[in-house]
């Protein structure tokens, strides 16, 4: 039998993995009850260790600040990315332009197009892995130039931004390291978050695909206000984040109750 003592240091080695836990999922990690993981949390969150949240905990911890390698977050929020992914794909257009954003539930989104209706959209990425996806689905790409970040093996700068300019999209797709109403969409890197505020102002509609996990995160760079995004595809939300899409009325698509 795992300790009191054991658990609450389970779950703070947890919340280092990932910022924000269910209460079910933690009760499952940790093969406990949930009414065992409730009384840990709220013990964590009296202490000043983690804070308690609706239907859950997440850790305590200011701005993010540096990038993670591409295969870390990759493992992160892995089974909310691919039920974003697949009630994403339901949003694509099937002609036009689209920008989709490199990022790790880009990722799995480019890998829902394979039903052969895409074939009159060109798709426009500063993801390199997003663009091998599409030349073996033989779809019409642009990989957008500019320098190739050595740990998100994302591609940003002031070339891509300006290339950019040339496009206009009926979509875009874009992903985020953090959101929180105050401080809006945020990434760690600002050559990325140039990037991604570009690609919104050349868009029409604006899609935001993140994780749950990301709310009331901070991270270094602001990319733009919450209030910009016309829509949000999220695994399932909570009720912040239910009241700041109906404050800004952006429509708000959940995938999967977890």
């Amino acid at each position: 039998m795992v300790m009191h003592d054991e658990k609450l240091q389970r779950i703070l080695e947890l919340l280092e993995q990932q910022a924000y836990w269910q209460s079910g999922a933690l009760a499952e990690a940790l093969g406990v009850s949930r009414s065992t993981i409730q009384r840990c949390i709220k013990e964590l969150s009296a202490s000043g260790l983690a804070r308690r949240v609706h239907g859950g905990v997440r850790r305590n911890g200011g701005t993010i600040s540096t990038a993670v390698p591409v295969d870390e977050r990759l493992l992160r929020d892995h089974g909310a990315k691919e039920s974003i992914a697949k009630e994403a794909v339901g949003l694509m257009p099937r002609s036009g332009s689209v920008y989709i954003d490199a990022g790790t539930t880009a990722l799995p989104l480019t890998q829902q197009l394979e039903n052969g209706s895409f074939e009159k959209v060109l798709f426009v990425t500063n993801g390199i892995a997003l663009a091998q996806v599409f030349a073996r689905l033989g779809l019409r790409h642009v990989l957008l130039s500019g320098a190739v970040h050595p740990v998100t093996q994302t591609i940003s700068g002031p070339v891509t931004s300006n290339q950019l300019g040339d496009f206009n999209f009926d979509a875009c797709f874009l992903s985020a390291d953090a959101v929180d109403g105050e401080f809006g969409l945020t990434c760690s890197l600002l050559e990325e978050a140039m990037v991604k505020r570009r690609a919104l102002e050349r868009s029409e509609r604006k899609i935001l695909v993140a994780a749950m996990s990301k709310w009331g995160q901070r991270a270094n760079s602001r990319i733009a206000a919450v209030s910009v995004l016309d829509d949000w595809v999220v695994e399932t939300a909570t009720a912040p984040i239910r009241r700041v899409c109906q404050q800004y009325k952006i429509r708000l698509h959940e995938a999967a109750k977890l």
